[in-house]
């Protein structure tokens, strides 16, 4: 990183700080060391241009990018749980490394311009490792020549600098890695290496075990009688779509008093109905 290079940014003042420098003292706490965010104009359908813009600071106002962050290089936190359930010490990937914070995208979504500023910006102020979390669905990827994050990540690879991408959160059917391409690193979607699991008792003396989170001190609840999706369906729906609980495809009559066994055969989601 650059060493202690103050810029202004919209009459606020920001510092680049080198942690090979002998001048600076290194603390654990000093994970955020740089921070940039854009205002730029963006053009629709042609004509029409509007001023897309942030709150004047880099702070990330949804959480997406702190949360991911956090994955690739979150500090050690001791005692880490989930209202007591997997209690541990919670890391990320490269707890020692640090973070500059690039805010490329809006409430509007990640302009291409954006990203490739965002882009050219990392790599002048010399970090070495790139992570971009974002990407459009598996369904709608352009290709090399058309996608901004290729063509970003390319001229980053070019400059000696590793961009490291998400695979998206599709799948594991095939076709749904996203940002694919031959110079970037892609990280897929994991898991923890903790089995949660709580138990389902339907009210007919069998019990079934899944993956889920319970709380509750109830030790018995009013009973509903189950449905398959498949068994339901409207007069003209194909089985495959009432199985799925496809939007439209089930006879709400039939629904309505029952929970609903869906089976999520498609990748882009599955609809659950509430009656």
């Amino acid at each position: 990183m650059k060493e202690w290079e103050k810029y202004l940014q919209d009459g606020k003042e920001f510092a680049w700080k080198d942690q090979t420098s002998t001048n600076l003292i290194v603390t654990d706490e000093m994970k955020l060391i740089g921070a940039r965010y854009y205002n730029v104009s963006h053009t629709s359908n042609g004509n029409k241009t509007t001023q897309m813009k942030l709150d004047n600071c880099p702070t990330d106002t949804v959480g997406h990018g702190t949360h991911t962050a956090s994955i690739v290089d979150g500090a050690f936190v001791a005692n880490a749980s989930y209202n007591g359930l997997a209690q541990g010490t919670a890391r990320g990937g490269s707890p020692y490394a640090r973070i500059a914070m690039y805010n490329a995208c809006f409430e509007d979504g990640c302009p291409g311009s954006t990203t490739l500023k965002a882009i050219n910006d990392a790599i002048k102020d010399g970090v070495d490792i790139i992570y971009i979390s974002i990407g459009m669905s598996s369904l709608f990827q352009s290709n090399f020549l058309k996608d901004p994050i290729a063509i970003g990540a390319f001229h980053a690879e070019q400059m000696g600098v590793l961009v490291v991408c998400s695979g998206g959160n599709e799948g594991p059917d095939p076709f749904t890695i996203i940002n694919a391409t031959p110079w970037i690193f892609i990280v897929p979607a994991s898991n923890i290496d903790r089995d949660l699991q709580s138990a389902v008792l339907p009210g007919n003396g069998r019990t079934f075990q899944g993956s889920a989170i319970n709380f509750s001190n109830l030790t018995r609840t009013e009973t509903y009688p189950l449905a398959y999706g498949k068994d339901i369906a409207t007069k003209f729906s194909p089985i495959s779509e009432a199985r799925n609980c496809y939007p439209g495809s089930l006879d709400l009559e039939k629904v309505k008093g029952k929970f609903i066994v869906c089976v999520d055969a498609f990748p882009i989601g599955v609809a659950i109905l509430d009656h």
